[in-house]
C-alpha cells in the first residue's frame, strides 16, 4: 500500500467503497443535494459548463483560483486563457470564473462584477457588431446596435458614456470574449481583427473604463494572435496567460463523479475506472466523457447510471459516432445529401490546422426540408451534436463542440477526403473574397477573376449543393462581370445601354423591344455558357387525401335545362350551346373521388422570366415573348408544355436535383390546402379573392409579378390567376378511372398526350374560371400570354 501511496486518489477511492458497501451514494461537498431538475442532465454533454451548470463543475479549483489571482493584480484587467480543442477553456471561465467573481465576489472590489459573455463572430458583420449586442443585451437602454457597434470602434469615450456609467457605484464589468480565434476563423477582414483587438486591450487598460477582459483561444491560434498584436503579445510575456492543458486523472474523476454525486445519481461499482480507462491516452478527452456521461443520463434507471448501457452507446469512444448515426439512419435514404450541405458550412479548414467549427445561418437552410429535418435531428436534447440557438432571422447552428469533427467516424472520413478538403479550404478563400467585396461597397474589381472564377465554376459543377446562395450570388456576379467583357469586346454596346445586367436579372424598362434583341445577342456570344441556374424556392407539402373534383347538383342541371327550353328562337339557341359548353365542363369535373398524396415539394412561386431567360440563352432555344409587358419577376408566358418540360429537364441536370411538373391531383391538393375544400386558392369567400389573386377585376390587363398576394396557407403564391399553370396529365374527358394515389394521368385510358391539361385560371380570367377544381386543357405545342408553370420534386419520408 505505502509503496504506491503517491498514486492513489484516497477521496474517490473511500467514495466507491461507500457506495458498494454501506449504499451512501456519496459524501456531498455541500450541507444538502444541489436542487436540479428531474429531466435535466447533470452533464451538459458536448457543451461548454455555463452559469447554469456553475454549481455542478468541479476538477478546476486550482486553475480558477490561479485565474483570479492574476485578475487581483494592479495590471490584471486583460487575460488570455489558452489551450488545445476540449481542454475546458470556456467552461473555466463561463462556469468556474464567473462562480468565483459573481457568486462568491472573489474579485476585490466594492461590489460584485457585471458578467457580459460573447463570441466574436456572433454577428457576421464583425466583431464590434457582436460586442454591441451583447453590451445591449446587459444594457438595453443603448441605442441602435448598428449605430452603437461604430460608435464604440471610432470614439474612445463611447465606453465611458454609455456603458460605464450605467454601472454602480464602484462595479466593474467583466467582459469575457470566448473563442478568440473566431477573429480568424469567421472574420475575414484582418482591419477588423487588429481593431477590435486593440480595443479590447486599450479599454481594459483604462480604470475609468472599470472594463476587466478574460478572453479564450485556442493554442492552435496563438502565434497568430500574437503576430496581431504586439500588446497581447506584451501581455503574454508579463505572465498575464493562463495556459491549460490536459485535465489530469484524478481531476477528470471528479468532475465525473461530483455533478452525479451532488444530484442524488450514483454509478454502479467500477464504472467510472472503467470510463477512465477507456480515455486513458486520448489527447483532451473532456467532449467524449462529457458526451458519453450525457447519453448514460438519458439511458439512466432509478438514478443509477449502468455498465450495461454504456457498453450498449459504445463506450466513450463509440457514443457520439452511435447516437449521430442513429438519428441519421432514422431520415431513411438520401440524408447523405442533407449531411454534406450542412457541414460544408459549419466547418473551417485550412492547410495548417485541424478542421473547425463554426456557425452557419439557419436561414441559408431553410428551403431544403432534408436539411433542416437533419439540424432538428442532431440538435435535439438527447442527442446534441448541433446547437441551434437565437430566434429568427438571427437563429444560427453550430456543432456542440469541435471533438465532433474526429469523434463521429462518419463525418470524419468525410473531412478526411482529399476533395472534401480542398473544397473546404476553398470555400474559406471564397468567404474571404466576399468579405472584401461588401466591404469595399460591391466594387466589381474585387469580385472573382480569370483562373479563380474558372476554380469556382468547377468546385460548382463537383458540389453545387454544398454552396450558400450568398456564394452562388457571388460567383455569378463574377460570371457576369466576365461575360460583359466578352459581349463588349465582340462590339455589343447594346447590353451596357440597356443596363439589363443591373441587380435585378432582366428588369423590364422602355427598351423591352430592343432588349430582346440585347438577350438574342448575349445568347450568340455566350455559346451556351451561362451564370449557374437559380433554383425555385421549394415548398414542402404534407401527404394526405382529398376529395379531387366537383358535382353538380341534379337541381342546378334542371335549373339550367329549364332557363334554355325556349321557343327556338336565335337566343334560346345560343343558351342551349352556352349550356352544352358548360355542361361539358362540368362533367370533366366529375366523379368526385378520393385520393392520396404524398408528401412532395411544389415551387413557392411561378416560374419567372428571370429564371427561364437562363434556360433559354444557355441552350439558344427561342425566347419566350413578353408582349412589352415585362421580364424579371414576371411569370414567364409564351411557352409550351414540351418548353416547360424542357426547362425541368435542364434545371435538373444543371443543379443535381430532379425537378418536374405537378401532376393535377397534387396541384389541386395544393391548392386547396389539402382537403380544406378551398374555393380559390386561399379563401372560399368571394369578396376575399383580390387578396389572393389577380384575375380580369385587378389585372389591369397584364400578368403582375410574382409573390405579391397573399399565399395561401401552405405558404404558396399565385395558384389562383396571374397565369394558367402547365401539368404533367394528358386529356381525359372526365375523372373516370383516374389513378387515386396522386400520380399524373397519361396514356392509360386512352389518354390523349397531345393535350395536356391546365390549371389555376389567369389575369384575364373571371373569378369562375379560378376556383381550385377548375380544369383547362390545350395542345402540347400551344403558347400563350396567359400560361406559364411552377415546378414540383418528389421528396423522401413523410
Amino acid at each position: 500500500f505505502k509503496e504506491n501511496s503517491d498514486k492513489l486518489d484516497v477521496a474517490s477511492a473511500l467514495n466507491r467503497w461507500q457506495i458498494e458497501k454501506r449504499g451512501v451514494e456519496c459524501v456531498h461537498e455541500k450541507d444538502a443535494v444541489i436542487e436540479w431538475p428531474e429531466d435535466k442532465s447533470p452533464y451538459p454533454g458536448l457543451e461548454w459548463f455555463t452559469q447554469e451548470y456553475a454549481p455542478l463543475f468541479f476538477g478546476r479549483d486550482q486553475e480558477v483560483k490561479r485565474l483570479v489571482e492574476m485578475l487581483n493584480r494592479p495590471d490584471g484587467r486583460f487575460l488570455i486563457v489558452s489551450g488545445p480543442s476540449g481542454s475546458g477553456k470556456s467552461s473555466l471561465v463561463g462556469a468556474g470564473l464567473w462562480q468565483a467573481l459573481i457568486k462568491d465576489g472573489q474579485l476585490r472590489t466594492n461590489q460584485y462584477p457585471q458578467w457580459l459573455r460573447i463570441t466574436p463572430a456572433d454577428d457576421r458583420g464583425g466583431p464590434f457588431l457582436s460586442l454591441a449586442a451583447g453590451l445591449l443585451h446587459v444594457f438595453p437602454q443603448i441605442p441602435d446596435r448598428k449605430a452603437f457597434a461604430s460608435t464604440l470602434a471610432s470614439k474612445p469615450t463611447a465606453f465611458v458614456e454609455h456603458i460605464t456609467r450605467r454601472l454602480s457605484r464602484g462595479q466593474e464589468l467583466v467582459l469575457f470574449v470566448d473563442g478568440l480565434e473566431e477573429l480568424f476563423t469567421q472574420t475575414s477582414l484582418s482591419g477588423d481583427i487588429q481593431s477590435f483587438l486593440s480595443w479590447l486591450v486599450t479599454k481594459s487598460g483604462e480604470p475609468q473604463n472599470r472594463l476587466r477582459v478574460v478572453v479564450t483561444v485556442q493554442t492552435e491560434y496563438l502565434e497568430r494572435l500574437k503576430a496581431e498584436s504586439q500588446k497581447i503579445q506584451q501581455m503574454i510575456d508579463e505572465g498575464l496567460q493562463l495556459a491549460i492543458g490536459p485535465v489530469s486523472p484524478p481531476a477528470l474523476r471528479e468532475m465525473i463523479e461530483k455533478p452525479a454525486c451532488e444530484t442524488n445519481y450514483k454509478f454502479e461499482s467500477d464504472l467510472v475506472d472503467r470510463i477512465l480507462k477507456d480515455v486513458d491516452g486520448v489527447s483532451n478527452p473532456l467532449p467524449l466523457v462529457g458526451y458519453v456521461l450525457k447519453q448514460l443520463f438519458v439511458r439512466q434507471r432509478d438514478r443509477i447510471f449502468r455498465h450495461d448501457q454504456y457498453e450498449a452507446m459504445g463506450r466513450v469512444m463509440g457514443a457520439i459516432g452511435y447516437k449521430a448515426d442513429e438519428e441519421v439512419k432514422a431520415l431513411g435514404a438520401g440524408v447523405e445529401s442533407s449531411l454534406h450541405k450542412v457541414f460544408a458550412e459549419l466547418v473551417y479548414s485550412d492547410q495548417s490546422r485541424p478542421p473547425m467549427g463554426k456557425r452557419a445561418r439557419m436561414a441559408q437552410f431553410r428551403s431544403n426540408e432534408g436539411v433542416n429535418s437533419l439540424i432538428e435531428k442532431l440538435s435535439q436534447p438527447d442527442c446534441r451534436v448541433l446547437v441551434v440557438s437565437g430566434e429568427g432571422d438571427e437563429q444560427v447552428v453550430e456543432v456542440a463542440h469541435e471533438k465532433l469533427l474526429e469523434a463521429w467516424p462518419k463525418l470524419a472520413e468525410w473531412l478526411r477526403d482529399d476533395n472534401n478538403k480542398a473544397f473546404l479550404i476553398w470555400k474559406q478563400q471564397l468567404r474571404v473574397a466576399i468579405s472584401k467585396y461588401e466591404e469595399n461597397k460591391r466594387d466589381p474589381d474585387q469580385l472573382l477573376r480569370k483562373l479563380d472564377l474558372s476554380k469556382a465554376l468547377d468546385f460548382v459543377n463537383k458540389h453545387q449543393d454544398w454552396i450558400s446562395q450568398e456564394e452562388y450570388a457571388f460567383i455569378n456576379a463574377s460570371r457576369r462581370r466576365q461575360l460583359k467583357k466578352k459581349v463588349r469586346v465582340a462590339g455589343c454596346v447594346l447590353l451596357a445601354v440597356l443596363g439589363i445586367w443591373g441587380d435585378g436579372w432582366f428588369r423590364a424598362n422602355e427598351y423591352r423591344a430592343s432588349e430582346q434583341r440585347g438577350l438574342r445577342i448575349l445568347a450568340f456570344f455566350m455559346n451556351g455558357s451561362y451564370p449557374l441556374p437559380m433554383k425555385p424556392e421549394m415548398v414542402k407539402i404534407p401527404g394526405g387525401s382529398f376529395c379531387m373534383g366537383d358535382d353538380v347538383s341534379t337541381e342546378q342541371r334542371k335549373e339550367t335545362l329549364n332557363a334554355t327550353s325556349c321557343n327556338g328562337d336565335q337566343k334560346s339557341q345560343d343558351a342551349k350551346k352556352t349550356f352544352e359548353q358548360r355542361s361539358r365542363e362540368q362533367r370533366s369535373r366529375t366523379p368526385r373521388h378520393w385520393v392520396t398524396v404524398s408528401p412532395f415539394q411544389l415551387g413557392k412561386y411561378e416560374v419567372t422570366f428571370k429564371q427561364y431567360d437562363q434556360y433559354a440563352i444557355a441552350k439558344g432555344e427561342r425566347l419566350p415573348s413578353d408582349q412589352g409587358r415585362g421580364r424579371g419577376d414576371q411569370p414567364v408566358m409564351d411557352v409550351t408544355w414540351k418548353d416547360a418540360e424542357a426547362y425541368a429537364e435542364w434545371l435538373s441536370k444543371k443543379t443535381g436535383e430532379k425537378y418536374r411538373l405537378p401532376s393535377e391531383a397534387e396541384w389541386e391538393y395544393a391548392a386547396r390546402h389539402g382537403n380544406d375544400q378551398e374555393l380559390w386558392a386561399g379563401t372560399s369567400t368571394d369578396s376575399q379573392l383580390d387578396k389572393y389573386a389577380w384575375f380580369i377585376e385587378n389585372s389591369k390587363s397584364e400578368p403582375r409579378e410574382v409573390g405579391k398576394k397573399e399565399p395561401n396557407n401552405y405558404g404558396l403564391y399565385d395558384l389562383s390567376g396571374n397565369v394558367w399553370e402547365w401539368v404533367q396529365d394528358c386529356l381525359h374527358g372526365t375523372y373516370d378511372g383516374a389513378p387515386s394515389d396522386g400520380s399524373a394521368w397519361l396514356e392509360e385510358n386512352k389518354g390523349i398526350c397531345q393535350v395536356r391539361m391546365i390549371r389555376g385560371g389567369s389575369w384575364f380570367n373571371d373569378s369562375e374560371l379560378l376556383r381550385t377544381f377548375e380544369r383547362g386543357r390545350l395542345d402540347v405545342k400551344s403558347r400563350t400570354n396567359g400560361i406559364g408553370f411552377r415546378l414540383a420534386q418528389d421528396i423522401d419520408g413523410p
